[in-house]
């Protein structure tokens, strides 16, 4: 069973965010450039959390001059 929620949601600007949420309570937020790099984080705390994972969002893939084709 799932302990938490682990988020990898878009936030303003080319900018990709992993919050941590644990009994309805934000614990932890970490900012990325890249979605791949938040996915990533957030995969490994899920894993070592045991809490569900869930990734919101379309978008450019880094904040420089990539983006998804």
């Amino acid at each position: 069973m799932a302990d938490g929620v682990v988020k990898v949601i878009p936030v303003t600007g080319m900018v990709w965010a992993v919050a941590i949420t644990a009994d309805g309570k934000t614990t932890k937020t970490q900012t990325f450039a890249c979605r791949s790099a938040a996915i990533a984080a957030g995969v490994q705390i899920a894993l070592q959390s045991e809490s569900l994972l869930l990734i919101q969002g379309l978008g450019d893939e880094c904040a420089g001059t990539e983006s998804i084709q």
